[in-house]
């Protein structure tokens, strides 16, 4: 084949028009590379960040998001947990009068139980709970208080109904209780023991042991679902244990990202339990 001089002027036209489309490719791959690199990385500021102090002389702007009306943590933890205490107080009164003279002792303990632990949760989101953030959406002070209200309602009803059904046997029930109490204790004892962290003017994130936190990640996670697993043994109660079962689903997902934030933090975490079993072999 014979080529002539305009098929040779062509092709070599077409070799420096695709060499002209390389170097765009990688002049714009550089370019984009730059402003990766140059663009200043976005943060979200801490609680009580002192914005002269430690912010402007990093950061050169600074942009505020109206995150819409909010309320304190503590608030919204009375308010979702003295809800159930005055649905049972009421289911109470309803059923039995206000001498309580016909309640049986599974339905008195049954509510010894559930007022002691929510008593408990009011005295430890007063006097011993730490929150990370300051506030949170208005909005969920109506979908945490219609959780837990409204499972509360219908616990009460059920075990407060003059036609309830005790356990059939008081090894169950004195079992039940057994454990009920021990969580309960265990409970506080992790929470105690988590407030105690950041005595000292520590600050950051401490790691827990000693305890069940030597073995678990989460034990306060653990004990609170023991505690909900003696409450349901002792009661009977069907609507204690489906509650019992959207706990553990909403807990185990809150377990899940905990460990893999402390395995990054702390390897030799690994082999700790997430909440009974381990999720690492």
């Amino acid at each position: 084949m014979v080529f002539g001089p305009n098929q040779q002027v062509q092709e070599v036209s077409a070799d420096q028009e695709q060499e002209k489309e390389i170097v765009q490719e990688v002049s714009a791959d550089q370019e984009q590379e730059r402003e990766t690199q140059t663009k200043p990385k976005k943060m979200v500021l801490k609680a009580n960040t002192d914005l002269v102090k430690d912010t402007l002389k990093d950061v050169p702007t600074l942009m505020a998001k109206d995150m819409g009306p909010q309320i304190d943590y503590q608030t919204v933890f009375i308010i979702e947990y003295a809800g159930p205490l005055f649905i049972w107080f009421l289911c109470m009164l309803g059923f039995h009068g206000p001498s309580f003279d016909n309640m049986s002792t599974q339905q008195l303990m049954g509510s010894a139980m559930f007022i002691f632990h929510y008593i408990k949760r009011e005295m430890e989101t007063l006097f011993v709970h730490t929150f990370s953030h300051p506030t949170m959406p208005v909005r969920n002070v109506f979908k945490n208080s219609i959780y837990y209200w409204g499972w509360a309602l219908l616990m009460a009803y059920h075990i407060m109904d003059k036609e309830y059904t005790p356990v059939s046997t008081d090894l169950q029930f004195h079992a039940g209780v057994a454990l009920f109490f021990m969580a309960e204790f265990g409970n506080l004892y992790c929470h105690i023991k988590l407030r105690l962290l950041r005595s000292g003017g520590k600050t950051g994130y401490q790691l827990p042991t000693g305890f069940l936190f030597n073995s678990i990640i989460c034990p306060n996670y653990t004990t609170e679902l023991l505690a909900w697993v003696g409450f349901n043994i002792a009661t009977q109660c069907l609507w204690g244990w489906l509650f019992l079962l959207c706990g553990f689903v909403q807990i185990y997902a809150w377990a899940v990202k905990k460990q893999a934030r402390l395995v990054k933090m702390f390897p030799e975490t690994k082999s700790r339990a997430l909440l009974f079993v381990s999720r690492y072999f």
